[in-house]
């Protein structure tokens, strides 16, 4: 069983699922070799035959033109390069970490030609509704169709139904695959030495805003809940700004000063080392997950505040963030995209009694069970 493992993310939760995944296959007795960049952190795939020939991530330009050129030419190069390796390596089965459809029609011919050739190609679907449209809708639709043109196999992670960009092609099976949770290293300073270095006290209820900064995680309609929450409500936020397309973190800083609630917020904007991971979360009471309703994937963070025991104040769209929440208590699932909301859900996870199901979670959803599911799929007759 040999698997060609294409990763084009190099940080972020597209890339930390990849680790995982891509491990627990070699430790299902898949033969794997990870495909990725060279700016990827390579010193997490210990045990695996690892090959950077994947082109640089492009610098993205603020002129839209010269941003969608980018994109374009490094989806053209990605796609190639995958296609060159398998047929190189002798690869008949190929597994991307992540579908995107994006131009689709300029760069899928040559994975179709690989798969006319033989070669099964799956992908991991984390976003199954493809409602970010680049482009008139008629284009959309088609890219999303000529994205799945060459796939046989998508593993998803609940049952949403899957835009297909029209009707469903009969060649195409669907698998739905746990998401694991995220192991995280212990904390270097503890608990108590990172709230006294951020000025919280032991008395404060510190909601965690972690990871990558971005307009789908409704960071704006906490900071106008915390204005009528108690004062003993602070906000951490940990993460990098997200793309040009975004509201930059300052937008966010510049609100909580306009709403006189900044100097109850602290702010390390930064990509996190993993070292420093467990700190943040170990300083946290409860994540903040407040994803807007057109969010329907399943989420990292979620996965790394359950191996660290802490509860959620959570919404989305209908899909496993909210499946998993409701079905093993792990926090407060609240009406996604609405500033009320958010202050009566901050109300209720203070107050209320849980009782989160960690171990029943991590059992039920583990990166081996997600590897069995990858496997029997891809291998059906063992080899």
């Amino acid at each position: 069983m040999r698997l060609l493992y294409i990763c084009e993310a190099d940080t972020g939760g597209i890339a930390e699922y990849a680790i995982r995944q891509s491990q627990a296959l070699a430790g299902a007795g898949v033969e794997v070799m990870f495909l990725c960049r060279s700016t990827f952190p390579t010193d997490c795939l210990a045990g695996l035959d690892v090959r950077t020939d994947l082109s640089r991530q492009p610098v993205w330009n603020q002129l839209r033109a010269a941003r969608m050129l980018a994109k374009l030419t490094d989806a053209r190069a990605v796609a190639q390069t995958a296609a060159r390796a398998a047929r190189e390596g002798g690869f008949d089965r190929v597994l991307f970490a992540c579908y995107h459809e994006y131009f689709a029609p300029l760069w899928s011919p040559v994975l179709r030609d690989l798969a006319r050739d033989g070669v099964v190609i799956g992908t991991v679907a984390h976003d199954p509704i493809r409602d970010f449209v680049v482009g008139p809708l008629w284009w959309h639709r088609w890219s999303v169709r000529q994205g799945y043109s060459f796939v046989r196999h998508v593993f998803v992670h609940d049952d949403t139904p899957i835009d297909f960009g029209g009707r469903r092609p009969s060649d195409i099976r669907t698998h739905i695959i746990p998401h694991g949770p995220y192991e995280v290293a212990s904390p270097l300073a503890g608990r108590a030495a990172v709230r006294t270095r951020l000025g919280f006290t032991e008395a404060d209820r510190v909601f965690l805003s972690f990871g990558q900064i971005r307009d789908g995680k409704n960071l704006d309609l906490f900071l106008r809940a915390m204005v009528n929450a108690p004062a003993g409500v602070k906000l951490l936020v940990a993460g990098s700004g997200g793309a040009v397309s975004q509201r930059p973190p300052g937008y966010y800083q510049r609100l909580a000063a306009e709403l006189g609630v900044h100097g109850r917020c602290r702010w390390d904007l930064r990509h996190i080392p993993d070292k420093e991971i467990g700190d943040f979360f170990a300083a946290a009471d409860i994540v903040l997950l407040s994803y807007s309703r057109k969010f329907r994937s399943a989420s990292g963070v979620l996965n790394t505040a359950i191996a660290c025991r802490k509860p959620v104040l959570a919404s989305s769209g209908a899909g496993p963030l909210r499946g998993s929440v409701e079905a093993y208590q792990l926090g407060v699932f609240i009406s996604p995209d609405d500033v009320v909301a958010v202050s009566n859900g901050i109300v209720r996870i203070l107050t209320a009694t849980t009782n989160p199901q960690w171990d029943r979670y991590s059992e039920e959803n583990s990166w081996e069970r997600n590897a069995r599911g990858v496997r029997e799929a891809l291998y059906p007759d063992g080899h």
